[in-house]
């Protein structure tokens, strides 16, 4: 009662104080005293909860970049694609003598199963024609010469085809090719190359008989300039589909669509199955006993 007002503030915390510090005293005796295995079994409790939260927190987060692509890379990537299925047709030609002269007849389209098409003009009929891969001389059967002007070779049957380094070209049917697209011809007259110009028309490709004129297909007309040693090479779009063979005739620079080459090439391995087929019958007839 005699205590002033500050008087009874101070002792008041030096009260609070004095309990405090008791407690804490208190709290970390315990603390020492506790077993020591508390601290691992805390630390294998909270593994266990992030594993568990962590799972239902995660998002999937979409990123979307931005790639520019230049025409030119296109262009070059189209190029690499196709370069090792665009072949270089030679020819031994030997006279009267036994002399023999080699010759460059020009560019071919090396296919699937070994057949090889290139321009009629170049490869006109049967002959002594092949390819070097290498140091390897590499035989080639002419098979025959389409209406449209193309020929078609084929490699020799004692060749394996898988021990060549060419690569045998798939080509696409129902390619569309519109006008104003990029046009990228390959040609391997007598060094490998590269041309680049553009679709410029599109336009009917008619022969005529006795009967009267033959739609074949619809030509690919190119606006580029090429010389006559281009012909037979091959025409590529941005994409590196092969889409067509260059044909050049008197300035015209056209290619016959792939569509109508494999007709051809299709109709042409039917005809090779149903002759061997043929044989094998008649020389199963041949191997019969006679009857007497």
């Amino acid at each position: 009662e005699e205590l002033t007002k500050q008087q009874i503030v101070l002792l008041a915390l030096l009260v609070a104080f004095v309990s405090s510090t008791a407690s804490a005293i208190v709290v970390v005796r315990l603390m020492e005293e506790a077993p020591v295995t508390s601290s691992p079994t805390i630390n294998r409790v909270i593994e266990r909860t992030v594993q568990q939260i962590i799972p239902g927190e995660t998002k999937e987060i979409t990123k979307i970049n931005t790639v520019i692509i230049k025409e030119e890379d296109l262009v070059v990537e189209a190029i690499n694609t196709n370069k090792n299925s665009v072949v270089l047709i030679r020819e031994t030609i030997t006279d009267e003598l036994g002399i023999q002269t080699h010759i460059i007849n020009g560019s071919g389209l090396y296919l699937e199963d070994g057949y090889i098409v290139s321009d009629g003009r170049l490869i006109s009929g049967p002959g002594d024609y092949y390819l070097e891969d290498g140091e390897v001389r590499i035989p080639l059967s002419f098979v025959g010469r389409d209406q449209s002007g193309f020929s078609i070779l084929r490699v020799d049957e004692s060749i394996n085809l898988n021990d060549m380094s060419f690569a045998p070209k798939t080509v696409k049917d129902g390619l569309v090719t519109l006008v104003g697209q990029s046009a990228i011809i390959l040609s391997s007259n007598p060094n490998f190359a590269a041309f680049t110009g553009l679709v410029s028309s599109r336009s009917p490709f008619v022969v005529l008989h006795e009967e009267g004129e033959e739609f074949l297909f619809s030509k690919i007309n190119i606006d580029i300039s090429l010389d006559q040693s281009s012909s037979g090479g091959v025409l590529v779009n941005s994409d590196g589909e092969v889409v067509g063979l260059i044909m050049i005739r008197d300035g015209d620079i056209f290619a016959v669509p792939v569509d109508y080459i494999n007709q051809i090439i299709t109709a042409q391995k039917e005809e090779i199955a149903v002759s061997s087929v043929e044989d094998l019958s008649a020389s199963a007839i041949d191997a019969l006993p006679a009857v007497e």
